[in-house]
C-alpha cells in the first residue's frame, strides 16, 4: 500500500500543540441601547480582509456597520430587525433600506452563525460560515463605489440585547461587555467566565464614572459591592451589600471616558483588595482594602455601570486573568526567566518539526521499496487518505498556513520543497 501523508497536517498538529496556531474567540455583549462598538477597539482588526464570520444570539436587531475611509457614515446591515421579521442593508445607519429580505433570522435562545462579505463593489450576507453554500446568501447589494480598509462595528438595541462570538485573529481570548447607563448587574458566569475556586480577576474598563463590581457568594444573601470612581468619578469604595453604606473609601478620579483602565480585584485570605493594573502590578497600586471576618468561596462576579454612565469592559482568557485555587497574590515573574523559557520552547518545537520530517521522509522512502510492507521501520505509520478527504484537509491546512509566523513559514516552505 502506497504511503501518502500530507505534511500540512503534521505542521498543523505541531502548531496546535505548541501554541503557534490557536483558534479562539472574542465574546462581546451588546445592550438594549443602540450604539456601535467597533471591533478594532477589542483587538479584532479587519484591515485587509474582505469578510468576517460571527455568531450572534439575540431576539431581534443585530446591527453590523462597515466603516471605511472615503465615507463619513458607515454602511449598516440589519439582521433580524423589526422584531425579527426582516433584514436589510442601508447605505447609512438608520436610513432607508436599499435591499430587504423578509423572514426570521435570529433566535433568543441559541447562537446563529453568519458571514458578511465586502468586495470593491458588492456586499452580501449569508447564513453559516464562509464555506456554506451560495444559496445561503440572503442579502446582496451591488455598489457603484469602492470600499476598502474596512472597520466593523456591531450593536443591538431598540429593546433587545445580544451576545456575539467572533474569531480573534490575534489569538487573544477575550470577553467584552458593554454596560448601559441603567444600574443592573451582568454576572460573568452567564457568559462563560467562571471564578469558582479563584481569588482574583483582572479586567479593563472604559467609563466616565461608576464602574461597579459585585462579589456574590452562596454563603452571603447579598453580594459585596465595589464601586470604582463613583459620584462623578470622585471616589471609590467597598460596600458589604449593594448600594449600602461604604465600609472603606478612597478619594480621587480613577476612570477615564476615553481610555481603558486596568484593575485587579482580590478576595483571598479573608480580605478584599483592589489595585490599579494587572496581577503583577506593585502592591503600592492598591487603592481599596477591606479586611473581612470570613472567607469568600465559589464567587460569581457581576459588573455594572449606571447612574448616567455607560461602560465597556474587557476580560482576558480566564486561564490568564483568573488564578485557580490559590490564596496569595501572584508574584511578578522576572523577565529574563520568561525570555529563557520562551527561547528553550522555540528550540524544542523546531527540533520536533525536523524530527517528524526526517521520520516521515524515511517512511516514504521505505514505502517505495518492494519489501516495505514487511520491513517498515519502527515508529513509522502507514497512512492512506482518500482523495476527497485529503483535498479537504489540504484546504484546511493551507488556510492554517496563512497564520504561521515568518520563521515557521520558511520552515514550512523548506519541508514542501523536499
Amino acid at each position: 500500500m502506497e504511503l501518502t501523508f500530507n505534511y500540512h497536517i503534521v505542521i498543523f498538529v505541531i502548531m496546535y500543540l505548541s501554541g503557534i496556531y490557536c483558534n479562539r474567540t472574542t465574546r462581546i455583549s451588546t445592550t438594549t441601547d443602540y450604539g456601535l462598538m467597533y471591533l478594532d477597539e477589542y483587538g479584532i482588526s479587519t484591515s485587509g480582509s474582505t469578510y468576517i464570520t460571527f455568531q450572534v444570539q439575540a431576539c431581534s436587531d443585530a446591527h453590523i456597520a462597515l466603516k471605511y475611509q472615503t465615507k463619513e457614515q458607515p454602511i449598516e446591515i440589519v439582521i433580524g430587525g423589526w422584531r425579527n421579521t426582516r433584514s436589510c442593508i442601508r447605505l447609512t445607519p438608520q436610513d432607508n433600506c436599499s435591499v430587504t429580505t423578509m423572514g426570521a433570522m435570529l433566535d433568543c435562545a441559541e447562537y446563529r452563525q453568519f458571514t458578511l462579505y465586502w468586495t470593491e463593489s458588492q456586499i452580501f450576507v449569508k447564513k453559516g460560515n464562509r464555506t456554506a453554500e451560495k444559496s445561503n446568501i440572503f442579502l446582496n447589494l451591488p455598489l457603484n463605489f469602492t470600499i476598502s480598509d474596512i472597520k466593523v462595528g456591531i450593536s443591538t438595541g431598540y429593546g433587545f440585547s445580544g451576545k456575539w462570538m467572533l474569531e480573534d485573529i490575534n489569538c487573544l481570548q477575550t470577553t467584552c461587555f458593554s454596560t448601559s447607563t441603567s444600574y443592573g448587574y451582568m454576572y460573568l458566569r452567564d457568559y462563560g467566565i467562571s471564578t469558582s475556586g479563584s481569588t482574583f480577576i483582572t479586567f479593563m474598563v472604559q467609563a466616565c464614572s461608576d464602574a461597579h463590581i459585585a462579589l456574590s457568594s452562596p454563603s452571603k444573601e447579598k453580594p459585596i459591592e465595589i464601586v470604582i470612581s463613583g459620584w462623578n468619578n470622585t471616589q471609590s469604595c467597598i460596600r458589604l451589600r449593594s448600594r449600602g453604606d461604604c465600609s472603606v473609601t478612597t478619594l480621587g478620579a480613577v476612570l477615564d471616558c476615553r481610555e481603558y483602565r486596568p484593575f485587579t480585584v482580590y478576595w483571598g485570605d479573608g480580605n478584599i483588595r483592589v489595585k490599579k493594573g494587572n496581577s503583577t502590578a506593585r502592591k503600592s497600586n492598591i487603592f481599596l482594602s477591606l479586611p473581612l471576618n470570613y472567607n469568600l468561596d465559589d464567587l460569581d462576579v457581576g459588573i455594572s455601570t449606571g447612574f448616567g454612565s455607560s461602560g465597556r469592559w474587557i476580560f482576558e482568557d480566564k486561564s490568564a486573568s483568573v488564578t485557580s485555587k490559590t490564596t496569595k497574590e501572584p508574584m511578578a515573574v522576572d523577565l529574563s526567566v520568561v525570555v529563557v523559557v520562551t527561547l528553550v520552547g522555540a528550540v524544542v518545537i523546531f527540533g520536533i518539526i525536523i524530527g517528524v520530517f526526517m521520520s516521515l521522509k524515511k517512511c516514504k522512502k521505505t514505502a517505495k521499496s518492494p519489501s516495505s510492507a514487511s520491513s517498515q521501520p519502527e515508529g513509522c505509520t502507514k497512512a492512506t487518505i482518500e482523495p476527497d478527504r485529503q483535498h479537504r484537509l489540504g484546504i484546511v491546512s493551507d488556510h492554517l498556513y496563512d497564520s504561521i509566523t515568518d520563521t515557521s513559514a520558511h520552515t514550512y516552505m523548506a519541508l514542501r520543497q523536499q
